[in-house]
């Protein structure tokens, strides 16, 4: 799993939320060969006197290992999908990715990332039992 966490000035409705939410969860999802609901996207809205002129904060956080191609088409895709429905211009939109190391992230009370991604992990198993 990877979590995309979204920080900028409030004020973008919930509709272009719910379409950056899909459109980011679908290409990231494809970019680490995930399926999309593997991908978290979370909004943090802030008023105007807490946000900087820097613009729209993001931080992604996944297993660390990824290609730095892998890297070049999240920014791109993660820029894209908050341009396409918000006010944000790329300029103004920040990525910092934040590796998590092998064994130190869970979810249902289980470390999921022991071997790799969770996304590597779950392919391996659907292939086991034939269903990719």
């Amino acid at each position: 799993m990877s979590l995309i966490m979204i920080r900028w000035q409030e004020g973008v409705p919930d509709d272009a939320k719910i379409k950056i939410r899909e459109e980011i969860c679908q290409n990231v999802g494809k970019d680490l060969g995930a399926a999309p609901e593997y991908i978290a996207v979370v909004f943090d809205d802030h008023p105007p006197v807490d946000v900087t002129h820097h613009g729209a904060f993001v931080l992604m956080y996944l297993t660390e290992g990824r290609s730095e191609k892998c890297k070049d088409d999240l920014v791109t895709h993660i820029t894209e999908g908050i341009c396409r429905y918000s006010r944000y211009t790329p300029d103004k939109v920040n990525i910092m990715m934040v590796d998590i190391q092998k064994g130190s992230m869970a979810t249902n009370g289980k470390i999921v990332n022991r071997q790799g991604a969770y996304a590597d992990i779950l392919n391996a198993e659907k292939q086991e039992q034939g269903e990719l």
